[in-house]
């Protein structure tokens, strides 16, 4: 089987790309060939910065460099990467990111993260919007297999693009983050490196408005008065920064709320552990990976109880809704002064995340794979 695989948005620097769907397309090129037989080729499409695995089972074209801005990439993706995939004679594509070149010939696989881009429509700039909305209904309508993250993007998909149940697979993530012991030089290390001096609440995740960042402040400063804690954000930048603008702005507590912007994965997994409470309270997530992240590195999380989180989350976090800032806020105090409760979201957070795999996921994808070339 010689497979395809766009990883143009595999990115290697510390922009919000460096984040899900890069991790993702990052995953897969490295577990793939695990799951591949050893006469399956693989080749990744990718840009022409990107730094990608070392496997023989993997070759890879690269996109000019011309095309690493997001408009030229765009119109690489749809008309160079079709022609290099020809030149190729694969079997099967796999539209990593929502979308497949509207010219490919080949049997598709797409995976379809989420469709906050239909629900929320004000929460992303016009262009990328419509041409989410355009691409994706193209990409379910087109490709043979459709892959989600989750039970609850796969509902909302066979509810808002009609695709059929029994055309879509579920691929859940995973992580490499693991729970490991501290010792004294890891806290220098945070010490100095984020200038910690209190307890801390931890956000993480792009600045962009799904992930709620406004009424996280708001909730902080419901409870600022009460405890000693900072709020820390740990994330790049995205887009519509805004209402958390605003927010942050005419906080009574600014200054006890800090960005950190991109995090190192190995900072970050001890910085997950450190957190009394790690809060992603998004209005929406396709699978929230940085919950899973939490749990299994030993963070105590609260987290939105809609869209996939209950299901990722399980019994390891603690629910809220995310549209209600006072609900945010009693979420928070609770988990930092219910010493009980704390330590049972860590406890059942680290086990709940073992059940996660990228093998998995990877076999899974293969399966789809297999599906596509078979016709469906």
């Amino acid at each position: 089987m010689r497979i395809g695989l766009n990883a143009l948005l595999l990115s290697s620097g510390e922009g919000y790309r460096r984040t899900g769907v890069s991790r993702y397309i990052d995953e897969l090129a490295r577990h793939l060939p695990g799951a591949l037989e050893a006469d399956d080729a693989l080749t990744l499409f990718a840009s022409a910065s990107s730094t990608l695995p070392d496997d023989p089972m993997i070759s890879v074209r690269r996109a000019p460099a011309w095309a690493d801005s997001p408009t030229a990439r765009i119109a690489w993706e749809q008309i160079g990467l079709p022609m290099a995939a020809r030149s190729r004679s694969l079997d099967v594509f796999h539209g990593t990111v929502n979308v497949l070149p509207r010219s490919l010939k080949t049997p598709g696989v797409v995976t379809i993260h989420d469709l906050a881009f239909l629900e929320w429509p004000e929460h992303l700039p016009w262009a990328r919007q419509r041409y989410l909305a355009s691409g994706v209904r193209d990409a379910a309508r087109r490709a043979r297999v459709v892959l989600t993250p989750s039970e609850a993007t796969k509902a909302d998909v066979v509810d808002k693009l009609g695709v059929e149940p029994e055309r879509i697979m579920v691929t859940p993530l995973a992580t490499r983050v693991r729970h490991r012991e501290l010792g004294p030089q890891d806290w220098e290390v945070l010490q100095i490196r984020y200038g910690l001096t209190v307890p801390f609440i931890l956000f993480v995740g792009t600045v962009e408005p799904r992930k709620n960042l406004a009424r996280l402040v708001r909730a902080f400063d419901l409870i600022a008065g009460d405890v000693e804690h900072e709020l820390l954000l740990a994330g790049p930048s995205g887009w519509s920064s805004q209402e958390f603008d605003r927010a942050l702005a005419e906080s009574s507590a600014r200054f006890r709320i800090r960005r950190l912007g991109f995090v190192p994965d190995d900072h970050l997994e001890m910085l997950y552990q450190s957190a009394a409470v790690v809060a992603i309270p998004s209005i929406s997530e396709g699978f929230g990976l940085p919950v899973l992240e939490a749990m299994a590195a030993g963070g105590a999380v609260v987290t939105s109880s809609t869209s996939s989180l209950p299901e990722v989350g399980g019994d390891g976090a603690h629910y809220v809704h995310p549209m209600s800032v006072e609900g945010i806020a009693q979420g928070l105090d609770r988990v930092i002064k219910d010493t009980d409760l704390n330590n049972r979201l860590r406890e059942n957070g680290r086990r709940r995340a073992e059940a996660y795999s990228w093998e998995n996921t990877a076999r899974l994808t293969v399966a789809a794979y297999h599906r596509a070339v078979a016709g469906g």
